[in-house]
């Protein structure tokens, strides 16, 4: 069909991408490929000294802050995502004296860092829903969510699926990436690959044109020619 859609989506894009498909079976997604997309947060290890004080308290510190504030910042974001790849930001200065004559790969460090520079904030309702659910609750790993009454099921997603994890992601660790196998039961095919790179790394990094985006263009020829050869 051709209004089918191909969707591509990294991190949490991808989550919000599943979670459409599984509550809008109707909608034409022919694809979703989820780059990076955490699943199972409980094999997150960053995470784990922050679950454990959220069950102690009932994640009533954390709500608290998040209320007051409506959200996380945008600084904060940022921070915390240059935190997750602190030795990138410690020898940045290094990398770029080694690459001084590479305009390429100055190129491709200057396009990151406007990347993570323009990441905007958590508004508070989708802050605190994914705190409380992802998080401490790791609903995800269990196949499903609920959102205002609904219970949502991973196992109603129908799409060709394509999961790439990174190797090197603290943020999304190959397990908890992983984890959509598992869950995602109902789908028309799925594929699983790991690549190099950090949570950002595996979809910019030099890399990942001979793995990430190989992959995703090999997964959509796949799709296309399974479509073609389906039409009578």
């Amino acid at each position: 069909d051709a209004c089918q859609v191909d969707v591509v989506t990294w991190s949490l894009g991808g989550t919000l991408s599943l979670l459409a498909a599984a509550a809008h079976p109707m909608l034409p997604l022919r694809s979703i490929a989820a780059i990076a997309t955490p699943i199972d947060y409980g094999k997150v290890p960053y995470l784990a000294p922050i679950r454990a004080a959220g069950r102690l308290t009932g994640g009533r510190v954390l709500g608290a802050a998040n209320r007051t504030l409506g959200g996380v910042p945008g600084w904060a974001v940022r921070a915390g995502f240059k935190a997750t790849a602190l030795q990138r930001e410690l020898t940045k200065p290094l990398f770029v004296l080694r690459n001084l004559h590479d305009t390429e790969a100055i190129g491709r460090m200057e396009a990151v860092d406007r990347f993570i520079g323009s990441m905007p904030g958590y508004p508070g309702r989708l802050y605190g829903q994914i705190y409380h659910r992802l998080l401490l609750r790791n609903d995800l790993a269990h196949g499903r969510l609920e959102l205002s009454g609904r219970r949502l099921d991973l196992a109603d997603v129908h799409a060709h699926v394509l999961i790439v994890a990174g190797r090197s992601d603290a943020i999304a660790p190959v397990d908890c990436v992983r984890r959509a196998c598992d869950v995602l039961t109902g789908v028309r095919s799925l594929r699983f690959e790991t690549a190099p790179g950090s949570h950002l790394g595996v979809l910019t990094g030099p890399e990942a044109v001979d793995t990430t985006w190989r992959y995703l263009e090999e997964f959509l020829v796949e799709v296309s020619s399974e479509m073609v050869s389906a039409d009578p």
